[in-house]
């Protein structure tokens, strides 16, 4: 998942064991600019800005872009839980059937009948 933008990066702030809360910084200062963590009702990673912080649309469209990362890194790792509940092998949460968990950059893969998570 990529983490730094020309204008904006983001480092982790706390972890828990299903989601993770990461804050937005200005790269030039290091200003704190928001946080990005779960939000439960609407059950997503959203963004949560400082007071009268001014985005432009290439920050928010890098913010966009940092969610959505986000967002296939918990699902993959979702979907990875789900596979340790079921007893540790490929497919017996669905019914047999083998499952590919890898998203865009190779998170969660289940290859050759073993659970090969890797994560950065």
């Amino acid at each position: 998942m990529k983490t730094h933008f020309k204008y904006i990066h983001f480092e982790v702030g706390a972890r828990n064991p299903s989601t993770t809360v990461w804050i937005c910084h200005n790269t030039k200062y290091g200003d704190i600019l928001g946080s990005v963590s779960w939000y439960g009702p609407w059950r997503q990673y959203c963004f949560f800005p400082e007071h009268g912080i001014v985005f432009s649309a290439g920050c928010m469209k890098d913010i966009q872009t940092f969610i959505e990362g986000a967002m296939e890194d918990h699902k993959a790792k979702r979907e990875a839980r789900k596979l340790r509940a079921a007893g540790g092998v490929p497919g017996a949460a669905d019914g047999g059937s083998r499952q590919s968990l890898s998203n865009e950059n190779g998170f969660g893969t289940v290859a050759g009948g073993q659970q090969e998570i890797q994560y950065d």
